[in-house]
């Protein structure tokens, strides 16, 4: 599970669902200014991420088994991007 944070502390927070639907957070991924909303890519490789004030979408890579990220550094540059979805194949 994911979960942005905006303003104090930009950033993804990953968590683990127990075998009870109990939440651990397991890691953090820091981000651009303003994490506005993030989606996983169909393929589930990728969490693209919407960063309002940066002008830009993060795109990270995703460890499947653990949800961990990594930033690949390759930005989608555009003005205020406020959401991220992803047209049905």
């Amino acid at each position: 599970v994911y979960a942005s944070t905006r303003l104090k502390g930009d950033g993804i927070t990953i968590f683990r669902v127990g075998n009870k639907g109990t939440l651990t957070r397991v890691g953090a991924q820091l981000t651009g200014k303003h994490p506005r909303n993030f989606a996983i890519t169909p393929n589930g490789n990728f969490l693209l991420v919407a960063c309002r004030d940066d002008n830009s979408i993060q795109v990270y890579s995703r460890d499947k088994n653990t949800g961990l990220l990594k930033n690949t550094h390759q930005d989608i540059v555009l003005s205020h991007p406020v959401c991220v979805k992803f047209y049905p194949e």
